[in-house]
């Protein structure tokens, strides 16, 4: 089969609509470059975990669960469940070379054991190093009192550095910002919720908010029908521990450190898996060739018409 086509070539206007219109698709379209915070953690993210804690002897008492995987990667740890709770881990348990887990039984998922781990807890130290050098974008240092911070902008990466996290009975913490938007806490001295409530408004989920403990410890307590809650990504450095008595986080509980992790008296982690909203790469050439041809075409109708 023939086909003749009649193609009359643009003129150098038209060639100037068909370039603006591709440059037009590719800011439209094409992601922006900027790395998210799932990104950054990579291995370590909420993608693929509940908790990734280092410490040679973690517990996960009851009565509180984790929904979602567990990540043991220090070496030879134990990681200690309560043997009188009906599930502990609504999940899988993964064990670095050596580590194991007391009372199997309250793990409902697999237990996969001498898994090579390194990845995830190298993943989870980079990310928490890049972190701590983002410059602040806001001036709030200290959050003590009921507060709310709004994002500066659709789609803005906020940075604070707080030397002075507390929040006590009745006290909340409110995160409001699209669902483009991110927030990074960096936070020295230790984060410590007593009853206190971190919410996000606006459209911010989970994995778009990272409180990064630098320094201190990670505390949470009160009563279990007037607990803490915490809605994000928590990662603690090396030199901090853990201990939820008890306390709720919706998202992801990150520990770079071989010490104390305690999840007591009702404490739970429930995973936040993000969603995947970042296009196929295969769609943008055709994104953007049906933006410069819907240029190039308007263009030849207002010709058409003078």
């Amino acid at each position: 089969m023939k086909c003749n086509l009649n193609f009359k070539l643009p003129s150098k206007q038209a060639y100037r609509f068909l370039i603006f219109g591709a440059s037009l698709a590719a800011l439209t379209v094409a992601p922006s470059g900027a790395a998210t915070i799932v990104d950054e953690l990579g291995s370590a993210g909420p993608s693929f975990w509940a908790i990734v804690t280092d410490s040679t002897n973690p517990h996960l008492n009851g009565p509180g669960t984790t929904n979602g995987n567990v990540a043991v990667t220090h070496n030879n740890g134990t990681l200690s469940l309560d043997s009188s709770n009906a599930y502990a881990i609504t999940g899988n348990v993964s064990l670095a070379a050596g580590a194991s887990v007391s009372h199997p039984a309250q793990v409902t998922g697999s237990i996969f054991t001498n898994v090579s781990l390194n990845g995830v807890l190298s993943d989870a130290t980079t990310a928490a190093s890049y972190f701590q050098t983002l410059a602040p974008t806001n001036a709030i240092t200290s959050i003590t009192n009921s507060t709310m911070i709004t994002s500066s902008g659709v789609g803005a990466t906020n940075v604070l550095s707080v030397n002075n996290f507390n929040l006590g009975h009745d006290l909340t913490l409110t995160l409001k910002g699209d669902s483009t938007s991110q927030f990074i806490i960096n936070i020295s001295g230790g984060m410590t919720l007593n009853a206190g409530k971190i919410n996000l408004v606006g459209g911010l989920l989970p994995s778009d908010v990272l409180f990064n403990v630098v320094s201190g410890n990670l505390k949470t307590s009160h009563g279990l029908n007037d607990e803490s809650v915490i809605n994000g990504i928590v990662l603690v450095s090396s030199n901090g521990s853990v201990q939820m008595s008890p306390g709720l986080i919706n998202g992801e509980l990150i520990s770079l450190s071989a010490g104390d992790f305690q999840i007591v008296s009702g404490g739970s982690v429930n995973q936040t898996i993000p969603p995947s909203s970042v296009p196929e790469p295969s769609t943008y050439p055709l994104s953007i060739l049906g933006l410069a041809a819907g240029a190039f075409f308007r263009w030849r109708r207002q010709n058409k018409l003078r």
